[in-house]
């Protein structure tokens, strides 16, 4: 008797139908392939929309001078001496004369920086670009570095200082040279190495007979998009940035020991000593590598936003196979259940409505922002797949259960996205969730349609 009432609650598919759903899982596997290459489309549009941004704003960025960095300023002092040349005998062979140029970095630097940015479009795309006024002073103390050389290879009047740039294209203006209290031009160029290719320098006096330290100031304005960096080039170096931008990024070899941030915008401040770099204080030319470990220490704020629509869209398409399978799972469940046959074509049509989402994301996300281009899309599909299951299952009550289907899905699928650290635990969890409650509805059917005979006593 108990056995009975237990076979009462299984739902049975007929026998003659066992075949035919064994035949639709593996049809529904194959169109869920078959939609792989569509998407893969999508990924590939995503990826082109992705790169054309990426050219218009670097475009913008370079025509109003392009990412600054400051590289200055650096003392150099030219060298040049006689070396004699020995044959294979030890004897003299000749005399020649080489040059070399010392460089050293000041013994403090503090630069202020005070920025006003806005926003420059082309078409449908914009980036944001600023205006910064800089003031730098410190001092140089070069008297322990020329003690190490002889004073009449020096070459007195070709002390320089010298400051570069990734770009000289965004110098809107720039103050006489204050060393020890008297202006100096600055020139265009330079000659020997330097850190960056834009090179401007402007010509200083040091005492031959008194080489004590030396002090400068420097005023110049500077245009410039996407990010303002700075070098860690004195024994003490501090920072002090401000800007009316509102969504700064720290980035860099390092973070600032203080900053605020509000709607009106941001400030900042740095304070790095000589020994948290790898950078000698002095060096001699050529020495690339020197130059190289220099550029690496760069710091500074980024302008743009470090994670746009485009890279949320990429990985939204990462749970594509997981929203494709849910409509399907969903039509499979009510043949299954409720014995309402479901043609491949409407399997078919159903997925071609969910891969619309990506699309009315992308298209939507270049106009507006991202979260209200994801509302848009989700609810305009979440319609869309209600309205067909109901027409579908000619049910008003079964159909509308895609909707809540949809919704709880896409909304899921929005807070694993604003949760990039959690979000391999937030997917793992669904995806549990999901197996396990298709095994809870699906625990009372007999797939074979026969009843199974007991076992013999």
């Amino acid at each position: 008797m108990k056995n009975t009432i237990t076979d009462k609650k299984r739902i049975k598919v007929p026998p003659l139908s066992s075949h035919s759903f064994g035949l639709k899982i593996s049809l529904i596997c194959l169109i869920l392939l078959c939609f792989q290459l569509p998407m893969g489309m999508i990924r590939t549009t995503v990826q082109e929309r992705q790169w054309r941004r990426i050219e218009t704003q670097d475009e913008i960025i370079n025509s109003r001078g392009g990412e600054v960095c400051l590289g200055g300023p650096v003392l150099v002092i030219p060298r040049e001496w006689k070396e004699t040349a020995l044959d294979e005998e030890g004897r003299i062979a000749g005399v020649r004369m080489k040059r070399e140029d010392i460089f050293l970095l000041p013994d403090s630097l503090n630069i202020e920086g005070h920025g006003s940015s806005e926003i420059k479009s082309r078409g449908i795309y914009s980036v944001p670009v600023y205006t910064l006024l800089l003031e730098g002073k410190g001092v140089f103390n070069p008297e322990e570095t020329l003690s190490q050389y002889n004073p009449d290879e020096i070459q007195w009047d070709s002390i320089r200082v010298q400051i570069s740039y990734p770009l000289l294209k965004g110098m809107k203006r720039i103050d006489p040279f204050l060393w020890n209290g008297t202006e100096q031009v600055f020139q265009p160029g330079g000659q020997g190495e330097s850190i960056y290719p834009g090179v401007i320098s402007v010509p200083v006096k040091l005492d031959k007979a008194q080489n004590t330290a030396c002090t400068f100031l420097f005023r110049q304005e500077i245009q410039g998009g996407e990010s303002i960096s700075f070098l860690p080039l004195a024994r003490e170096t501090k920072i002090s940035l401000d800007s009316d931008w509102a969504s700064p990024s720290f980035n860099g070899y390092y973070l600032p020991h203080a900053s605020t941030l509000s709607d009106t915008g941001f400030t900042a401040e740095w304070e790095i000593n000589y020994l948290s770099r790898n950078i000698p204080q002095s060096w001699t030319s050529p020495d690339s590598a020197t130059m190289e470990d220099i550029r690496q220490t760069a710091f500074g704020v980024r302008f743009f936003p470090v994670v746009t629509s485009y890279d949320k869209i990429n990985r939204t398409l990462k749970y594509r196979l997981l929203f494709l399978m849910l409509p399907f799972l969903t039509f499979f469940l009510f043949e299954v259940i409720r014995k309402h046959r479901i043609h491949p074509v409407q399997y078919i049509l159903s997925g071609a409505g969910n891969m619309m989402f990506y699309l009315l994301l992308l298209s939507l996300s270049e106009h507006i922002s991202f979260n209200g281009a994801y509302f848009c899309a989700s609810a305009a599909v979440t319609v869309m797949l209600t309205f067909y299951a109901v027409s579908v299952l000619q049910a008003h009550k079964a159909g509308l259960i895609l909707f809540p289907v949809s919704a709880l899905s896409y909304g899921f699928l929005y807070f694993v996205l604003q949760s990039e650290d959690y979000a391999l635990l937030m997917g793992s969890a669904g995806l549990f969730f999901l197996i396990s409650l298709v095994m809870i509805l699906t625990r009372k059917i007999e797939w074979y349609g026969a009843e199974k005979t007991a076992p013999p006593q």
